[in-house]
């Protein structure tokens, strides 16, 4: 379990974050109290891209609302599944991203990467 550790970094902003947790629900508290702390345009690098469940966090509007409450910011993969991560190293990220000021502008938010296409 890594929120009871992760809640209380005494820390205002994080330019970078690598995260290798494995299982989803440490994944989830690792993006829940660190995400909100790491600063725009910087990556969250997540060590397991070969996982469905981990990497369909980065997608989950649901979620993103209800826990860091941001707009999900999609995954930028790396490796051909779990045959080649278990055989390589390779890690994906997110990179965080100002989605207010995006809709502002009148730009659309367009995900493409590991878990699919999702459009705003």
């Amino acid at each position: 379990m890594y929120a009871g550790t992760l809640e209380h970094i005494d820390t205002k902003a994080i330019v970078l974050v690598f995260e290798d947790a494995d299982l989803p629900s440490s994944a989830r508290d690792c993006v829940r109290h660190l995400w909100p702390k790491l600063q725009l345009g910087c990556k969250f690098h997540c060590d397991e891209p070969w996982s469905i469940a981990v990497v369909s966090i980065f997608c989950d509007r649901d979620w993103w609302q209800e826990n860091p409450r941001a707009s999900p910011p999609g995954f930028f993969g790396l490796g051909g599944g779990v045959d080649y991560a278990l055989s390589s190293s390779n890690m994906g990220h997110a990179i965080k991203f100002d989605a207010e000021r995006i809709t502002r502008e009148g730009r659309s938010i367009l995900h493409v990467g590991s878990a699919g296409l999702a459009s705003r």
